[in-house]
């Protein structure tokens, strides 16, 4: 009963409790709120005054160092100026120095502005065990100054250095006491040494001037190719060039033939002074008329810095093999049946003889590894080269290898493997040659030998505008001439 009574009382008066409360929060929150909007309104125009312990509390709390924001870095980099200056480039080191004379007498007027033209000149030549000191007393200088001279000048050349015949021009004036000497150091510079009426000598570099010309050389065989090409003045060594170049196509022992032209351009620098050409640059072009076709290819440095020669059509003039891997020689037996030379009967000959002196240079008709080197039955000495999975090649009857040359080891298309010998079951001095496809012996003198790497497609528009180049540039020769 009693605790019927407390249950009772509990509940009732906590339903009172709650609806209290519900009113007490009601209350509080209207007060809030229009607290806040009174305080809006009047923030600008009302200030309360704070006690001192609150006033204290602010003044700390205004004291706190609020985080603020990283500037932007940019802010702080100098402006860009608009007009740049642009950059200063080396000088060529060969501007700095003066241009040499002909003669003497015209490099002491250059620096000394003193005309000699009553002078004693002499031009001698370093003899054995002689240095520069006797040559210079012997030419009819001072011993003191002769001494001079070569202190003078024994720090800008090596003294010790100088070719036997060297040829020493001295000059000696007595009317203005000009003493002076030069000599050549080498293709590009001339020494010169001045003493001055002041007993001082001067020494100094200077440039030989060199003259670059180019040239169209055509010609037509008359007998040979070598003597034809003399007759119109084509040096030794763009012969020998354009013949390796054409070798790719051409077989020169037994395609070429009289009323065949030629026609190369190339480039040649000349000493001025001298008159004498002091160096050739690769041909810039190449034509061979022959066999009723006509070859022509141009020069062209590819973006990775490759030197090649290609067609019109971007095909490279270098095959993947050589025809002939000999210069000079004669074809002494082709391909196909023929009567053995030793053993009598009639037999398969899987190669062809080229007959040359003992001793022949024989080149390696393609890049490729040596896959055999030594001595084979009847082939005497013998090379066997893989160049690739298609393609091998044979040489046979050899005296003996170059340095360098043995099973494993990798070649060069020109690299010279041997030379010419008669080993094995040979009669004479000759070379046996063989180009095997898919390991079956062919006829080298017949077979479609594969191109080089031809021209990027990414690269033909620069190729066909260096061919333009070339074109006009005969053409203009052609008109001069």
């Amino acid at each position: 009963m009693h605790y019927h009574f407390i249950l009772e009382k509990y509940k009732m008066y906590s339903s009172f409790l709650s609806k209290s409360f519900k009113w007490v929060f009601f209350i509080i929150i209207i007060y809030h709120t229009i607290s806040v909007c009174f305080a809006n309104s009047s923030e600008q125009s009302i200030q309360i005054p704070l006690t001192k312990p609150e006033e204290k509390f602010w003044r700390m709390k205004s004291q706190i160092d609020i985080p603020k924001e990283k500037p932007d870095p940019v802010l702080f980099m100098p402006a860009i100026p608009t007009d740049l200056e642009p950059p200063i480039t080396k000088p060529d080191p060969k501007s700095l120095f003066p241009i040499a004379t002909k003669s003497l007498t015209e490099m002491v007027f250059k620096k000394t502005n003193l005309l000699i033209t009553s002078d004693n000149t002499k031009e001698l030549s370093l003899r054995k065990n002689e240095g520069i000191n006797p040559l210079l007393v012997r030419a009819g200088l001072s011993s003191k100054h002769a001494y001079e001279a070569v202190l003078e000048i024994e720090h800008k050349i090596n003294l010790n250095k100088l070719p036997l015949g060297l040829k020493v021009t001295v000059l000696s004036s007595s009317v203005t006491n000009i003493r002076a000497f030069s000599f050549k150091i080498n293709k590009q510079f001339n020494l010169y040494a001045i003493l001055d009426k002041n007993s001082q000598w001067s020494s100094f570099k200077a440039l030989r001037p060199i003259k670059k010309e180019t040239l169209l050389i055509s010609g037509t065989i008359k007998s040979n190719l070598y003597l034809s090409a003399q007759e119109v003045g084509l040096p030794e060594d763009t012969l020998m060039e354009f013949v390796q170049l054409m070798g790719y196509s051409v077989d020169f022992q037994r395609q070429i033939q009289k009323g065949d032209k030629f026609r190369i351009l190339f480039n040649q620098s000349f000493d001025v002074l001298d008159n004498k050409r002091i160096g050739l640059e690769k041909i810039s072009y190449a034509e061979l008329s022959v066999s009723g076709q006509t070859l022509k290819f141009y020069r062209y440095i590819d973006r990775e810095g490759v030197l090649g020669y290609y067609d019109e059509n971007g095909q490279s003039a270098r095959k993947t093999l050589m025809r002939t891997p000999i210069n000079g020689a004669r074809l002494s037996s082709g391909f196909g049946m023929r009567k053995h030379p030793i053993k009598g009967f009639s037999a398969m000959h899987k190669g062809v003889d080229f007959g040359a002196p003992t001793g022949t240079p024989i080149f390696a008709a393609g890049d490729g590894v040596l896959e055999k080197v030594g001595w084979v039955n009847g082939y005497g000495r013998y090379i066997l080269i893989r160049h690739n999975s298609t393609y091998k090649t044979a040489y046979a009857h050899m005296r003996g290898w170059a340095k360098g040359i043995r099973r494993g080891a990798r070649v060069s298309q020109g690299q010279v493997i041997g030379y010419v010998g008669s080993s094995g079951n040979s009669t004479g001095p000759h070379l046996h040659y063989e180009i095997l496809i898919n390991g079956n012996q062919t006829n080298p003198l017949k077979v479609k030998m594969p191109s080089g790497k031809p021209i990027n497609k990414n690269e033909k528009y620069i190729f066909l505008k260096k061919i333009n180049n070339i074109l006009t540039k005969i053409q203009e020769l052609e008109f001069v001439n």
